[in-house]
């Protein structure tokens, strides 16, 4: 999850690093590479989540792509 990110933006790779530092694990490398017993556990998933999407984020914005979000 989110490896290919990672591996190909400096944005992407920042915010797997911080997401690291502040957990006090490797979340990237559990992600990245397992075991997915552990991933699915649901203290692991609900940060790899939000990690994933802010990485998506972040090379978005890196790639110069605007962000909207509207209130319904």
């Amino acid at each position: 999850m989110g490896r290919a990110f990672a591996q190909d933006s400096p944005a992407a790779a920042a915010v797997w690093g911080k997401a690291d530092e502040a957990l006090g694990f490797s979340l990237s490398r559990l992600c990245f590479e397992g075991p997915e017993a552990d991933l699915a556990l649901t203290a692991n998933t609900q940060p790899a989540i939000l990690t994933a999407s802010v990485a998506a984020a972040a090379v978005l914005s890196e790639r110069g792509s605007a962000l909207t979000l509207r209130r319904a």
